[in-house]
């Protein structure tokens, strides 16, 4: 799924005792954005994404003392998609709802050159999953585009003109600011349309 996978330059240097290694990577096609990371950014999940594409603290391979990885991205696809760990985490149970109560979600923003618009929010509760869309086209209720947020839950039924439909779908604006105490959809998995942003 090449407009899923994004390429980047990978570059390992040890200041200890001169190690140095570039090398070319490609990523999965879901990234996942550890609990951690989103406690480490009080829940901006913009600043957490961002953290998760630009460099990272590794081990020398022959002192094993830390060392900077420096990553850069070589190639970027139409989309990024990732899962917020945070949504297994505690529904296991291994984390504390104390350290992370609230998350934000920004309908856009910029890494480097490079623009994230959100595209599609996904939940799960209640043992199915749901999503916010953005733009969204019906061949029968909706044929023209329409670029609006629209809630979609293929588990329920609808009814048009006295029929059934299977699934429900309607317009409705997603919450960006998520109390993960109260609210109940809490986000799970994100998509993001990218562009490469020069100005």
């Amino acid at each position: 799924m090449p407009q899923f996978v994004w390429s980047f330059d990978v570059n390992y240097k040890c200041d200890t005792c001169d190690y140095e290694n570039m090398e070319k990577v490609n990523s999965d096609v879901l990234f996942a954005i550890p609990s951690s990371n989103i406690i480490n950014f009080s829940g901006l999940i913009s600043d957490a994404i961002k953290a998760s594409l630009s460099g990272y603290v590794g081990q020398c391979p022959n002192y094993h003392s830390e060392t900077i990885v420096e990553k850069s991205v070589s190639k970027i696809p139409n989309y990024y998609c990732c899962t917020l760990e945070y949504a297994e985490d505690i529904q296991k149970g291994s984390l504390n709802i104390d350290l992370i109560s609230e998350i934000t979600l920004e309908e856009s923003f910029k890494f480097d050159n490079i623009l994230f618009n959100l595209a599609a929010i996904i939940y799960f509760q209640k043992m199915h999953y749901t999503a916010h869309v953005k733009g969204i086209r019906h061949p029968k209720f909706l044929p023209k585009r329409e670029i609006k947020w629209f809630y979609h839950d293929g588990y329920k039924t609808s009814c048009d003109k006295g029929t059934f439909i299977k699934g429900l779908l309607f317009e409705s604006q997603p919450k960006f600011n998520v109390n993960l105490c109260i609210d109940e959809l809490k986000p799970y998995i994100l998509i993001y349309k990218v562009f490469n942003d020069s100005n």
